[in-house]
């Protein structure tokens, strides 16, 4: 019997990144789409900036391997993904050289009319590879058969590559785009702007997070490059692509940078993970969750690990801490400094027993933020935690006084709707985004003024404001669970319906048919 289901190829490149965020969320859609029926989905495992070792060969050349061979192939590529860090002078030099020769290559390949060939990747004896390397941070070990048992495509060229072969042809437009040899695939979801061109038969659908490269470029690393590859990417995607925007907002800022795009850009929301949930704990666990997960690299320096421990132990393990939580990375437009300074506020007036815990991998642009933490630090103040698993993050998000998201700019902002999942009280940055995925279960404020931000957080926080935050959290228990797996997955399978039906095509297009009835808070 033919198999109607629409073939998909979604890209992976962010789970091979951090936790949170866009990694997290890509783990989360890839297993909902695994879960869907009317979908057969394949993954694109393709790596940020390293370029790859082959999979197997598509068609009948795998089929002329031996067994020896074809495992030997796949545990190449396995290595290749998880290669060494390049630790010496020389290694990273002939990397270096290395990806620009093979920008010249593929931009080579691109002007002469040849496709960047896709690979297959079995995962079945590549379990724990494919598990610990992709999809641990966020998924339960419950789903690892889901995940070990779906299908894999693999490519070469690292998506920098493609990125600057992209931006070399916005330059100059007498070159080619690269095109990925999607043929097979109905759908192909891109999780940025996509540097090639996908085959004929394929409909490109750009995962559309954010567009920060573009509104607020000095607020990223590389801010040249990475603007430039977002618009070129969007100069070749928004002719035939469809987008999926994580918000509203984001959608409106997409919009206007191309107008044109009304009828084929859907709102499709973040998915927040089931390990989100309320549970209750004891202040000693709390402690030592802190106690445990704090950087090594940030924390301050001991002579000895007598005087390490009998500085926790008075500043964090011998009574129960009041604290403030924020989880984000460590970059400028996080607005931890704004943060810092509000509850350096507060504890000048009426809180000196508040501390403040900071979950923050590290970003870009952040040695200022560190030097605003390091004087904190050394007093036994401020906590900054790294790599703190879900089953424990949720334990600190009830704990905690307040959750605060201060943000000046963000597509989404999972970690209120996760503080709201768990108990939380969320204090956050009056931003549209926030408006629209917070609702009503959060207290707003300024985002660049402190004192307003500490003026909002009193209010939620302070003892005779009870009541304000128990209504907080029993609004952000009631509206938090609009963005659980179920209840976000049948937007993903109407808009793939749509998409099978031919809908967006430019014949049947109406004002109607990018709306998939996502109101927003």
């Amino acid at each position: 019997m033919k198999n109607n289901n629409l073939k998909v190829l979604m890209e992976l490149r962010p789970c091979l990144e951090g936790f949170a965020g866009i990694p997290q969320e890509t783990r989360l859609v890839f297993l909902s789409l695994n879960k869907i029926d009317n979908v057969d989905v394949t993954g694109l495992i393709n790596h940020p900036n390293r370029r790859l070792w082959p999979g197997l060969k598509k068609g009948w050349f795998a089929k002329e391997l031996t067994t020896a061979r074809r495992m030997q192939r796949l545990s190449r590529f396995a290595i290749s993904v998880k290669v060494d860090p390049l630790d010496f002078w020389w290694e990273k030099a002939v990397h270096f050289a290395w990806k620009r020769v093979d920008t010249w290559r593929q931009s080579a390949a691109a002007n002469f009319g040849r496709d960047i060939p896709l690979y297959d990747f079995d995962a079945r004896d590549f379990g724990d590879f494919i598990w610990q390397s992709a999809f641990s941070k966020t998924l339960p070990p419950s789903e690892m058969g889901t995940i070990t048992n779906a299908k894999y495509a693999t490519v070469k060229p690292s998506w920098d590559t493609l990125n600057r072969v992209a931006i070399a042809k916005a330059q100059n437009p007498l070159t080619r785009m690269p095109r990925l040899n999607t043929k097979g695939y109905d759908v192909f979801v891109s999780q940025t702007p996509c540097p090639a061109n996908v085959a004929p038969s394929t409909q490109l659908v750009v995962r559309y997070h954010d567009a920060i490269p573009v509104f607020l470029p000095h607020t990223i690393s590389s801010a040249s490059l990475h603007q430039a590859a977002h618009m070129a990417g969007l100069a070749v995607n928004h002719k035939h692509a469809l987008f999926a925007c994580t918000s509203g907002a984001t959608r409106d800022d997409l919009l206007k940078i191309h107008p044109e795009l009304e009828k084929r850009a859907v709102i499709i929301p973040d998915i927040v993970s089931h390990e989100y949930r309320e549970e209750t704990t004891s202040h000693s666990y709390i402690s030592n969750i802190i106690r445990n997960h704090i950087s090594e690299e940030t924390e301050p320096k001991f002579l000895t690990s007598r005087e390490k421990e009998n500085f926790y132990q008075k500043n964090l393990m011998s009574k129960p801490s009041r604290f403030l939580l924020m989880v984000s990375t460590l970059e400028p437009r996080k607005n931890h400094a704004k943060l810092i300074g509000a509850w350096d506020y507060l504890k000048n007036h009426g809180m000196p027993d508040l501390k403040l815990v900071l979950v923050a991998s590290r970003g870009w642009e952040y040695s200022k933020i560190l030097e605003s933490m390091a004087p904190w630090q050394q007093r036994g103040e401020l906590f900054h935690l790294e790599r703190v698993p879900a089953s424990q993050l949720r334990l600190l998000y009830r704990a905690a006084e307040a959750v605060v998201c201060p943000s000046v700019a963000e597509g989404f902002d999972l970690s209120g709707i996760e503080a709201m999942l768990c108990g939380g009280a969320v204090v956050a940055s009056d931003i549209p985004v926030h408006r629209e995925i917070y609702g009503k279960g959060c207290e707003y404020f300024n985002p660049y003024s402190a004192f307003e931000q500490a003026m909002a957080i009193q209010r939620v926080i302070e003892p005779a404001n009870r009541v304000r935050r128990d209504e907080l959290v029993a609004e952000g228990l009631l509206h938090s669970p609009r963005y659980r797996r179920e209840n976000i997955e049948p937007y993903w399978q109407e808009f793939f319906e749509r998409v099978k039906k031919g809908a967006f095509k430019s014949a049947n297009l109406t004002a109607a048919t990018g709306d998939l009835g996502w109101t927003g808070a």
